[in-house]
């Protein structure tokens, strides 16, 4: 009897290692497929979050660097501008360009920041008398933070140095004799602005005169804030005048405030901004003799370089000593002040006739001293 096969039993299926590698690498790809889609999408995501920054985050920097960037480039030559971005993302900018410069640089930067909500924290490091470094750290509310580094050449050596000056003027005069008196009574070079409707007008400039206090009119032109009624003040010129009109108004104030010797302007970011109207008003200063302050309620003034353009003695103001009325901050914005006209040779400060004020320049004036710094009129520092 021939031997019967054993039964034949059922083969088990056997998979590769290349079919498991390959199941594997799909999954992988559809994995890092879906956290690629989040990650676009702004929603959470584990793999390509390692590697940027979040979406908004990056564009919010990226509007504050436009602004930086276009602001620096108008006024910064190229070959003195460079920028990097840092690991984290970070953008920052380091120019080199002169003090004078700087500040000028500083009060541009000052509204334009300021109607971007970005807040400045600012360092300051000297190095003897060969460099000055200012480290600006910017941020926006809720938004990325960016960084420039300023160094500022000093001009001249310490030896070589003409001697430093500062002026205060001190503006929105007129309302108060009696706070006229108690300025008189400093005893020091300080230089009055006199608002021309103001009720003691007059009165002011002659006491003002008598105690060796030099006069300004404080000259109200158009602001683009209308906010309080801004330019419903009496003798304000508005850019809606037509010149005869204009011209009216300007010789009205400078009658109203005898002994002037200069104007500043009262608000004015509107009218400072227009050469042609600027030209009006100093084109009559010229023919006065009288020196020009650009009280530079504006970053975006350009009052202070057409006077200069025009020959006219001018100046323009780098320090409001008293933006808020408390004796810490504005002993500290008088030592600003002081600072600068030590480094810079010359240096301009508008103040207001306010009792914090006062008290604080009767107190401490005499720290200019310290620094080597004269306290002078406004008209010795026009040029």
């Amino acid at each position: 009897m021939p031997a019967r096969n054993p039964p034949k039993t059922k083969k088990s299926k056997s998979f590769s290692p290349l079919f498991f590698l390959f199941l594997s690498l799909l999954a992988f790809l559809s994995a890092l497929g879906l956290d690629y889609a989040s990650w676009k999408k702004g929603e959470a995501s584990y793999f390509f979050s390692l590697f940027s920054r979040p979406k908004a985050v990056e564009e919010e920097n990226d509007r504050l660097y436009k602004l930086i960037h276009s602001t620096l480039s108008r006024y910064v030559p190229s070959e003195a501008l460079n920028r990097y971005t840092d690991s984290e993302g970070f953008h920052h900018f380091m120019v080199e360009l002169p003090f004078e410069s700087y500040l000028e640089l500083e009060s541009r930067f000052a509204s334009e920041l300021q109607e971007r909500n970005a807040s400045v924290k600012k360092q300051e490091e000297e190095q003897g008398d060969l460099k000055s470094y200012y480290l600006w750290k910017i941020q926006e509310d809720q938004g990325e933070k960016l960084f420039i580094l300023f160094s500022c050449p000093r001009a001249n050596p310490a030896g070589d140095r003409p001697p430093n000056r500062m002026a205060i003027i001190i503006d929105d005069m007129g309302y108060s004799l009696a706070m006229s008196e108690k300025i008189c009574n400093l005893g020091k070079p300080l230089t009055v602005s006199i608002l021309p409707y103001s009720p003691f007008a007059g009165e002011v400039a002659h006491l003002s005169r008598q105690n060796r206090l030099e006069v300004m009119l404080h000259l109200p032109l158009e602001s683009i804030n209308e906010n309080g009624n801004n330019n419903d003040i009496e003798g304000i010129i508005l850019s809606t005048m037509p010149e005869e009109e204009l011209l009216d108004v300007l010789a009205n104030g400078l009658k109203r405030v005898p002994y002037a010797v200069g104007v500043n302007n009262h608000m004015g970011s509107k009218i400072t901004t227009d050469r042609k109207l600027m030209r009006i008003i100093l084109n009559k200063l010229k023919e006065n003799r009288l020196y020009f302050v650009d009280s530079f309620t504006s970053g975006r003034s350009i009052a202070f370089e057409l006077a200069q353009q025009m020959g006219i003695p001018s100046a323009y103001r780098q320090v409001f000593l008293d933006t808020q009325n408390d004796e810490a901050h504005i002993k500290g914005k008088l030592l600003e002040l002081i600072k600068l006209a030590r480094r810079k040779g010359s240096a301009v400060g508008i103040c207001h006739p306010l009792e914090k004020t006062v008290k604080v320049l009767a107190e401490n004036l005499d720290l200019a001293d310290e620094y080597g710094v004269e306290l002078v009129y406004a008209s010795q520092i026009v040029e």
